[in-house]
C-alpha cells in the first residue's frame, strides 16, 4: 500500500493532507496505511482507486489533447499578429485623415 499510495501522491502532484482529503481520511489514517498498520477499509479502497482511475484518465486526456491546444495557441498568436499589423495600417490611416481634416478646416478659413 505505501508504494501505492506514494504513486499516486506523486502523479496527483499533491501533499499527504490533501490526499488525505481527497481519499475521505485523516492525515494520521493516512499515515496508518502507509506504513501497513492498518488495512484500507472497502470505501477507502475504492475511493483510492477512483483517484488512480481519475489521474490516469486526466493525464491520458492532457497528453492527447496538448498538440491540439498548442496548435491553437500558435494559430491565436498568428492571427494576433496579423490583427496588430492591420491595426498599425488603421492607425497610420486614421493619422492620415486628420492631418487631411486639418488642412482642409485650414483651407476653409
Amino acid at each position: 500500500m505505501e508504494a501505492r499510495l506514494n504513486a499516486l501522491k506523486e502523479r496527483l502532484g499533491v501533499q499527504w493532507n490533501e490526499l488525505a482529503q481527497q481519499i475521505g481520511i485523516s492525515v494520521p489514517m493516512l499515515g496508518f496505511l502507509r506504513k501497513g498498520d492498518r488495512n484500507p477499509s472497502p470505501k477507502v479502497l475504492l475511493a483510492i482507486e477512483a483517484l488512480e482511475r481519475s489521474d490516469i484518465s486526466a493525464t491520458t486526456a492532457t497528453k492527447g489533447e496538448l498538440q491540439r491546444w498548442k496548435a491553437r495557441a500558435q494559430a491565436a498568436e498568428a492571427r494576433a499578429a496579423v490583427a496588430e499589423e492591420k491595426l498599425k495600417i488603421v492607425n497610420e490611416a486614421l493619422g492620415l485623415i486628420l492631418q487631411g481634416t486639418s488642412r482642409l478646416k485650414e483651407a476653409v478659413k
